[in-house]
């Protein structure tokens, strides 16, 4: 279904990409790439409230255990803070600091898997939500 989606994307048929990314879900329930897909699609056109919305189909499920090793072809970033990055970012375009911190605590409970670079990024930003927290 992934895969289907980035062909549409590729051809700009964005409705039948977006209907394949969100399929993968009901495939697999433990999926989020495609979720991730459309998240980032919608941050590209700068539509900060459906990526929000998208985050909150898999936001429970981000701190479940879910079992990486037994899949296939899994973009683990995804998981470890791609999604909790793209929705730090919608909600301070958002004006929604709720969701960041959300995302914070996403973002620290797999810290050790972040890269060097985007480390950098996350507590530059989190400057921006320091009076949030309390």
């Amino acid at each position: 279904c992934i895969k289907l989606g980035d062909i549409y994307l590729e051809r700009k048929d964005i409705a039948h990409a977006i209907y394949y990314w969100s399929k993968s879900l009901e495939v697999d329930n433990e999926r989020f790439e495609g979720i991730y897909r459309i998240m980032q699609y919608y941050f590209n056109i700068r539509n900060f409230n459906m990526v929000i919305n998208y985050y909150l189909m898999v936001c429970d499920q981000l701190d479940s255990n879910i079992p990486l090793q037994n899949k296939l072809f899994v973009d683990r970033t995804v998981y470890y803070y791609e999604i909790a990055w793209t929705v730090l970012l919608s909600a301070f375009y958002s004006n929604k600091p709720g969701y960041a911190i959300g995302a914070y605590k996403q973002l620290l409970k797999t810290f050790h898997r972040i890269p060097p670079e985007r480390i950098n990024d996350v507590f530059n930003n989190f400057q921006f939500y320091k009076n949030e927290i309390r």
